[in-house]
Protein backbone atom coordinates (compact mmCIF):
# COMPACT_ATOMS: atom_id res chain seq x y z
CA UNK A 1 0.00 0.00 0.00
CA UNK A 2 1.70 3.15 -1.12
CA UNK A 3 1.79 6.15 1.42
CA UNK A 4 -0.93 8.05 -0.26
CA UNK A 5 -3.40 4.97 0.03
CA UNK A 6 -2.64 4.45 4.05
CA UNK A 7 -3.18 8.08 4.86
CA UNK A 8 -6.60 8.10 3.12
CA UNK A 9 -7.59 5.57 4.90
CA UNK A 10 -6.03 6.28 8.04
CA UNK A 11 -7.98 9.86 7.20
CA UNK A 12 -11.04 7.39 6.53
CA UNK A 13 -10.73 5.93 9.88
CA UNK A 14 -10.80 8.96 11.88
CA UNK A 15 -13.79 10.61 9.93
CA UNK A 16 -15.97 7.30 11.23
CA UNK A 17 -14.56 7.06 14.64
CA UNK A 18 -15.46 10.89 15.13
CA UNK A 19 -19.19 10.25 13.56
CA UNK A 20 -19.37 7.23 16.08
CA UNK A 21 -18.71 9.08 18.90
CA UNK A 22 -20.85 12.01 18.12
CA UNK A 23 -23.38 9.61 17.81
CA UNK A 24 -22.95 8.83 21.46
CA UNK A 25 -23.42 12.56 22.53
CA UNK A 26 -26.28 13.92 19.72
CA UNK A 27 -28.52 10.33 21.37
CA UNK A 28 -28.39 12.27 24.71
CA UNK A 29 -30.06 15.32 23.03
CA UNK A 30 -32.78 13.30 21.11
CA UNK A 31 -34.43 12.06 24.29
CA UNK A 32 -34.20 15.06 26.36
CA UNK A 33 -34.60 14.51 30.64
CA UNK A 34 -35.57 18.53 31.19
CA UNK A 35 -36.04 21.54 28.40
CA UNK A 36 -33.35 23.48 26.72
CA UNK A 37 -33.88 26.86 26.32
CA UNK A 38 -36.29 30.03 27.27
CA UNK A 39 -38.62 26.85 28.94
CA UNK A 40 -36.12 26.13 31.46
CA UNK A 41 -35.87 29.59 32.80
CA UNK A 42 -38.52 31.10 35.50
CA UNK A 43 -38.44 28.07 37.45
CA UNK A 44 -38.40 25.43 34.79
CA UNK A 45 -40.94 24.00 33.40
CA UNK A 46 -41.65 20.14 34.91
CA UNK A 47 -45.49 19.18 33.99
CA UNK A 48 -47.15 17.14 36.67
CA UNK A 49 -43.57 15.93 38.22
CA UNK A 50 -42.57 13.54 39.75
CA UNK A 51 -47.01 11.79 39.91
CA UNK A 52 -47.63 8.50 38.62
CA UNK A 53 -48.57 8.18 34.94
CA UNK A 54 -51.89 7.58 34.39
CA UNK A 55 -52.69 5.58 31.25
CA UNK A 56 -55.40 6.94 29.23
CA UNK A 57 -57.72 5.13 25.42
CA UNK A 58 -60.81 7.29 24.96
CA UNK A 59 -61.03 11.13 24.67
CA UNK A 60 -63.70 11.40 27.20
CA UNK A 61 -61.57 10.56 30.04
CA UNK A 62 -58.38 12.00 28.11
CA UNK A 63 -60.40 15.67 28.27
CA UNK A 64 -61.70 15.55 32.01
CA UNK A 65 -57.81 14.53 32.95
CA UNK A 66 -56.19 17.09 30.97
CA UNK A 67 -58.31 20.31 31.81
CA UNK A 68 -57.82 20.13 35.86
CA UNK A 69 -54.86 22.16 37.07
CA UNK A 70 -54.18 19.08 39.41
CA UNK A 71 -49.92 17.66 38.87
CA UNK A 72 -51.12 14.59 36.43
CA UNK A 73 -48.98 12.62 33.74
CA UNK A 74 -50.81 11.04 31.29
CA UNK A 75 -49.87 8.60 28.57
CA UNK A 76 -52.46 8.57 25.62
CA UNK A 77 -52.72 4.86 24.32
CA UNK A 78 -54.83 4.70 21.74
CA UNK A 79 -55.31 7.54 18.58
CA UNK A 80 -58.89 9.81 19.73
CA UNK A 81 -60.22 12.87 18.25
CA UNK A 82 -63.04 14.05 15.36
CA UNK A 83 -61.04 16.52 13.61
CA UNK A 84 -62.18 20.41 13.80
CA UNK A 85 -64.89 19.27 16.81
CA UNK A 86 -62.34 17.89 19.22
CA UNK A 87 -60.27 20.70 20.77
CA UNK A 88 -58.38 19.93 24.05
CA UNK A 89 -58.32 22.80 26.82
CA UNK A 90 -55.37 21.44 28.78
CA UNK A 91 -54.65 22.78 32.23
CA UNK A 92 -51.29 23.71 34.36
CA UNK A 93 -49.05 21.01 35.52
CA UNK A 94 -49.36 18.38 33.00
CA UNK A 95 -46.73 15.91 31.40
CA UNK A 96 -48.65 14.27 28.08
CA UNK A 97 -47.12 11.84 26.32
CA UNK A 98 -48.56 9.36 23.54
CA UNK A 99 -47.39 6.02 22.91
CA UNK A 100 -45.42 5.83 19.16
CA UNK A 101 -48.04 6.12 16.62
CA UNK A 102 -50.88 7.83 18.70
CA UNK A 103 -52.84 10.76 17.06
CA UNK A 104 -54.97 13.21 18.39
CA UNK A 105 -57.37 14.25 15.59
CA UNK A 106 -58.41 18.18 16.79
CA UNK A 107 -56.14 20.61 18.23
CA UNK A 108 -54.92 21.42 21.79
CA UNK A 109 -56.02 24.82 23.60
CA UNK A 110 -53.62 26.29 26.67
CA UNK A 111 -54.92 29.25 27.73
CA UNK A 112 -53.82 30.95 30.90
CA UNK A 113 -51.70 27.87 31.74
CA UNK A 114 -48.44 27.40 33.26
CA UNK A 115 -45.92 23.66 33.43
CA UNK A 116 -46.91 22.25 30.39
CA UNK A 117 -45.00 19.18 28.77
CA UNK A 118 -46.42 17.81 25.47
CA UNK A 119 -44.15 14.81 24.18
CA UNK A 120 -44.55 12.08 21.35
CA UNK A 121 -47.52 12.88 19.61
CA UNK A 122 -49.05 13.33 16.24
CA UNK A 123 -51.37 16.07 15.89
CA UNK A 124 -53.34 15.63 12.84
CA UNK A 125 -55.92 18.96 11.96
CA UNK A 126 -58.57 18.90 9.02
CA UNK A 127 -56.12 20.49 6.56
CA UNK A 128 -54.81 24.47 5.76
CA UNK A 129 -58.31 25.79 5.29
CA UNK A 130 -58.72 28.53 8.28
CA UNK A 131 -61.42 27.06 10.55
CA UNK A 132 -62.15 29.94 12.61
CA UNK A 133 -58.09 31.02 13.33
CA UNK A 134 -57.91 27.71 14.78
CA UNK A 135 -54.89 25.90 15.27
CA UNK A 136 -53.23 22.63 15.84
CA UNK A 137 -51.62 24.05 18.95
CA UNK A 138 -52.36 27.42 20.96
CA UNK A 139 -50.56 28.69 23.31
CA UNK A 140 -52.50 31.99 24.78
CA UNK A 141 -51.46 33.81 27.79
CA UNK A 142 -49.64 30.83 29.33
CA UNK A 143 -46.03 30.26 30.73
CA UNK A 144 -43.36 27.60 31.20
CA UNK A 145 -44.47 25.57 27.98
CA UNK A 146 -42.55 22.54 26.61
CA UNK A 147 -43.55 21.23 23.25
CA UNK A 148 -41.43 18.27 21.88
CA UNK A 149 -41.07 15.49 19.61
CA UNK A 150 -44.13 16.10 17.76
CA UNK A 151 -45.70 15.65 14.43
CA UNK A 152 -47.57 18.92 13.80
CA UNK A 153 -49.38 19.04 10.48
CA UNK A 154 -52.43 20.24 8.20
CA UNK A 155 -53.43 22.66 10.54
CA UNK A 156 -56.49 24.94 9.88
CA UNK A 157 -54.60 28.27 10.50
CA UNK A 158 -51.23 27.63 11.34
CA UNK A 159 -49.25 24.72 13.26
CA UNK A 160 -48.49 26.31 16.31
CA UNK A 161 -49.57 29.68 17.35
CA UNK A 162 -47.78 31.43 20.91
CA UNK A 163 -49.62 34.58 21.16
CA UNK A 164 -50.95 36.95 24.01
CA UNK A 165 -47.87 37.34 26.54
CA UNK A 166 -47.26 33.57 26.48
CA UNK A 167 -43.66 33.48 27.56
CA UNK A 168 -41.14 30.79 27.97
CA UNK A 169 -41.68 28.38 25.90
CA UNK A 170 -39.59 26.03 24.11
CA UNK A 171 -40.47 23.79 20.76
CA UNK A 172 -38.01 21.04 20.48
CA UNK A 173 -37.64 18.36 17.99
CA UNK A 174 -41.18 18.55 16.13
CA UNK A 175 -41.97 18.16 12.63
CA UNK A 176 -44.43 20.53 10.46
CA UNK A 177 -45.94 19.48 7.56
CA UNK A 178 -48.99 19.89 5.51
CA UNK A 179 -50.07 16.71 3.16
CA UNK A 180 -52.15 16.78 -0.24
CA UNK A 181 -55.22 17.68 2.30
CA UNK A 182 -54.09 20.34 2.80
CA UNK A 183 -55.43 23.83 1.01
CA UNK A 184 -54.68 27.28 1.04
CA UNK A 185 -53.45 28.37 4.70
CA UNK A 186 -49.94 26.25 4.85
CA UNK A 187 -48.93 28.60 7.80
CA UNK A 188 -46.73 26.92 10.46
CA UNK A 189 -46.08 29.23 13.69
CA UNK A 190 -46.88 33.36 14.97
CA UNK A 191 -45.22 34.31 17.81
CA UNK A 192 -47.12 37.43 18.70
CA UNK A 193 -50.29 37.56 16.45
CA UNK A 194 -50.86 41.68 16.51
CA UNK A 195 -48.70 44.89 15.41
CA UNK A 196 -50.34 47.17 18.14
CA UNK A 197 -50.87 44.50 20.78
CA UNK A 198 -47.64 46.34 23.18
CA UNK A 199 -48.19 44.28 26.17
CA UNK A 200 -46.10 41.61 24.44
CA UNK A 201 -43.10 43.38 24.84
CA UNK A 202 -40.92 41.84 27.51
CA UNK A 203 -42.88 38.51 26.75
CA UNK A 204 -43.01 36.01 23.94
CA UNK A 205 -39.53 34.67 24.65
CA UNK A 206 -39.59 31.24 22.64
CA UNK A 207 -36.92 28.84 21.72
CA UNK A 208 -37.09 26.82 18.51
CA UNK A 209 -34.34 23.83 18.97
CA UNK A 210 -34.00 20.45 17.04
CA UNK A 211 -36.88 20.89 14.87
CA UNK A 212 -37.91 20.06 10.99
CA UNK A 213 -39.68 22.11 8.26
CA UNK A 214 -41.19 19.69 5.96
CA UNK A 215 -42.96 19.85 2.90
CA UNK A 216 -45.62 21.92 1.75
CA UNK A 217 -44.93 24.56 4.37
CA UNK A 218 -45.57 27.72 2.79
CA UNK A 219 -44.49 30.21 5.52
CA UNK A 220 -44.50 31.92 9.47
CA UNK A 221 -41.43 29.32 10.43
CA UNK A 222 -42.20 31.46 12.47
CA UNK A 223 -43.12 34.39 12.24
CA UNK A 224 -42.26 37.18 15.13
CA UNK A 225 -43.54 40.07 16.70
CA UNK A 226 -41.62 41.38 19.72
CA UNK A 227 -40.69 38.63 21.72
CA UNK A 228 -36.53 37.56 22.09
CA UNK A 229 -36.98 34.31 19.65
CA UNK A 230 -33.71 32.07 19.46
CA UNK A 231 -33.89 29.80 16.51
CA UNK A 232 -31.09 27.36 17.17
CA UNK A 233 -30.01 24.03 15.06
CA UNK A 234 -32.96 23.53 13.29
CA UNK A 235 -33.41 21.77 9.73
CA UNK A 236 -35.54 24.03 6.65
CA UNK A 237 -36.31 21.78 3.59
CA UNK A 238 -39.60 23.13 2.40
CA UNK A 239 -39.06 23.77 -1.22
CA UNK A 240 -41.46 26.00 -3.15
CA UNK A 241 -41.74 28.11 0.54
CA UNK A 242 -43.08 31.60 -0.18
CA UNK A 243 -40.79 32.46 2.98
CA UNK A 244 -39.15 31.09 5.90
CA UNK A 245 -38.68 33.52 9.14
CA UNK A 246 -40.16 36.67 9.45
CA UNK A 247 -39.18 39.69 11.47
CA UNK A 248 -42.23 41.52 12.32
CA UNK A 249 -42.78 44.37 14.74
CA UNK A 250 -39.74 44.65 17.57
CA UNK A 251 -38.80 41.20 16.68
CA UNK A 252 -36.03 40.14 18.71
CA UNK A 253 -34.32 37.39 17.25
CA UNK A 254 -31.47 35.11 17.04
CA UNK A 255 -31.05 32.75 14.23
CA UNK A 256 -28.32 30.59 14.35
CA UNK A 257 -26.67 27.03 13.42
CA UNK A 258 -29.78 26.46 11.26
CA UNK A 259 -29.85 24.81 7.82
CA UNK A 260 -31.83 26.09 4.98
CA UNK A 261 -32.37 23.61 1.89
CA UNK A 262 -33.83 24.40 -1.60
CA UNK A 263 -36.47 27.12 0.33
CA UNK A 264 -36.90 30.59 -0.88
CA UNK A 265 -36.01 33.74 1.53
CA UNK A 266 -34.79 31.91 4.73
CA UNK A 267 -34.78 35.91 6.21
CA UNK A 268 -37.64 37.89 5.60
CA UNK A 269 -36.84 41.36 7.07
CA UNK A 270 -40.48 42.15 6.32
CA UNK A 271 -40.92 46.91 7.08
CA UNK A 272 -37.47 46.87 9.24
CA UNK A 273 -39.62 47.03 12.29
CA UNK A 274 -37.66 44.72 14.72
CA UNK A 275 -35.49 45.29 17.23
CA UNK A 276 -32.66 42.76 15.66
CA UNK A 277 -32.12 39.63 13.70
CA UNK A 278 -28.85 38.49 14.35
CA UNK A 279 -27.77 35.60 11.70
CA UNK A 280 -24.95 33.21 12.87
CA UNK A 281 -22.91 30.22 11.62
CA UNK A 282 -26.30 29.15 9.09
CA UNK A 283 -25.95 26.64 5.98
CA UNK A 284 -27.65 28.43 3.27
CA UNK A 285 -27.73 25.07 0.37
CA UNK A 286 -29.55 26.14 -2.97
CA UNK A 287 -31.74 28.84 -1.25
CA UNK A 288 -33.44 32.37 -2.88
CA UNK A 289 -33.84 35.82 -1.43
CA UNK A 290 -32.56 37.34 1.64
CA UNK A 291 -30.21 35.43 4.25
CA UNK A 292 -28.68 38.47 5.34
CA UNK A 293 -30.15 39.73 9.33
CA UNK A 294 -29.76 43.73 10.82
CA UNK A 295 -27.97 44.48 14.42
CA UNK A 296 -27.10 42.58 16.97
CA UNK A 297 -29.69 40.29 19.00
CA UNK A 298 -30.50 39.71 22.39
CA UNK A 299 -28.23 36.92 24.39
CA UNK A 300 -29.85 34.18 25.93
CA UNK A 301 -29.42 33.29 30.03
CA UNK A 302 -28.74 29.82 28.93
CA UNK A 303 -26.84 27.45 27.46
CA UNK A 304 -27.99 24.59 24.72
CA UNK A 305 -25.63 22.12 23.13
CA UNK A 306 -25.72 22.96 18.97
CA UNK A 307 -25.41 19.88 16.77
CA UNK A 308 -22.51 20.08 14.29
CA UNK A 309 -24.14 21.32 10.35
CA UNK A 310 -22.45 18.63 8.97
CA UNK A 311 -24.26 16.06 11.17
CA UNK A 312 -27.58 17.98 11.15
CA UNK A 313 -29.71 17.28 8.67
CA UNK A 314 -29.27 13.29 8.76
CA UNK A 315 -30.31 13.18 12.75
CA UNK A 316 -32.64 15.79 12.65
CA UNK A 317 -34.79 14.02 9.72
CA UNK A 318 -34.48 10.88 11.72
CA UNK A 319 -35.47 12.03 14.87
CA UNK A 320 -37.65 14.87 14.87
CA UNK A 321 -41.20 14.38 15.12
CA UNK A 322 -43.45 11.48 17.37
CA UNK A 323 -40.57 9.14 16.92
CA UNK A 324 -39.87 7.93 20.86
CA UNK A 325 -40.78 4.13 20.76
CA UNK A 326 -40.09 3.76 24.60
CA UNK A 327 -41.78 6.03 26.37
CA UNK A 328 -40.77 5.19 29.78
CA UNK A 329 -37.82 7.29 28.80
CA UNK A 330 -39.64 10.04 28.24
CA UNK A 331 -40.55 10.00 31.87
Amino acid sequence: MTVYKTIKCLSLLVTVIALQGWVGRYEDLVILSSPPGWASQNGGTVGGGNVSPISISTLEEFQALVATSEPKTIILTSTIGNGVETKIKVGSNKTIIGLKGVILRGSFYLKDVSNVIIRNLKIEGPGAIDVNGSDCITIDNSTNIWLDHLDVYDGQDGNVDIVNGSNYITVSWCKFYYTSASVNHKLSSLIGNSDEKISDRGKLKTTLIYNWWAEEVESRMPRVRFGQVHVVNNLYTSTGNDYCILAGTEADLRVEYNIFKNVNEPINLSKNTFTAVEVLENRFINVKGNISGNGKAFTPPYKVEIIPLDYLEEIIQKHAGATISDVQSLL
